[in-house]
């Protein structure tokens, strides 16, 4: 088995997080073994297939200066803030 390679951003952008785990996914051989940290600052993350207009109100997020983010895999749409790890 591999060493645990634990990696733990300072960063709260989501986008830059995102970005962070779709490279891990794709770089890292499968046989290495990754722990990722981050936080988001407030931010809606959908599915790859997810319409925002439909999952997210839209006007609310911008209302309250939550951003829109959307990952690479599947999935509904989940809150992120700072409470959240």
């Amino acid at each position: 088995m591999s060493t645990l390679r634990l990696l733990i951003s300072d960063s709260y952008d989501p986008w830059f997080n995102l970005a962070v785990e779709e490279c891990i996914f794709r770089q890292m051989p499968a046989t290495q073994r990754v722990l990722f940290l981050w936080r988001n600052a407030d931010t809606v993350v959908i599915g790859r297939a997810q319409n925002p207009w439909k999952e997210c109100n839209t006007r609310r997020m911008e209302e309250d200066n939550v951003r829109l983010a959307r990952r690479s895999s599947g999935g509904g749409a989940v809150f992120h803030d700072l409470g959240n790890t």
